[in-house]
């Protein structure tokens, strides 16, 4: 199998017994390549600014980052006032290895939403129900509902 990019998601070619090459897709791929072209038309993120944290489990950081653009988002890399959503994935090494069981990114949207800002915090199944719905307004904010690493 070879691994090829196409529109920043990961898919397979598989020869077949007659050398022709057919497409081969998870799941999970399958679902992102369907979002990437109906996020276009949908925008479910536009003018929000999106912050990822931790470690997703359903795509990489760079498919997300993609997907959120698509769906009309612009990433940042650190949580401030501007950030719309901030989306946690699971706790990392790095976390662990602090003593923490949130990210200072997850700690710093706590900080500032305490404080009055408008900052959602979603788990990555959230994030995914939202841009699968096409709405903001649909998704529920919830807590990361993260066992206890």
């Amino acid at each position: 199998r070879d691994l090829i990019k196409r529109t920043g998601v990961r898919q397979w070619q598989v020869k077949t017994k007659r050398e022709e090459s057919v497409a081969f897709t998870p799941s999970d791929d399958d679902l992102l390549q369907r979002l990437l072209i109906r996020g276009e038309f949908t925008q479910p993120l536009a003018g929000n600014a999106v912050v990822f944290t931790g470690q997703l489990l359903r795509l990489s950081r760079e498919d997300a980052e993609v997907l959120t653009q698509s769906c009309g988002g612009r990433v940042q890399s650190s949580v401030t006032r501007r950030t719309s959503l901030v989306v946690v994935g699971e706790t990392d090494h790095r976390t662990r290895a602090a003593g923490r069981s949130e990210s200072v990114k997850e700690m710093k949207a706590r900080e500032l939403r305490e404080a009055g800002a408008p900052i959602r915090i979603l788990s990555e199944n959230d994030f995914w129900a939202l841009v699968e719905s096409g709405a903001l307004g649909t998704v529920i904010e919830s807590s990361s509902n993260r066992s206890a690493q």
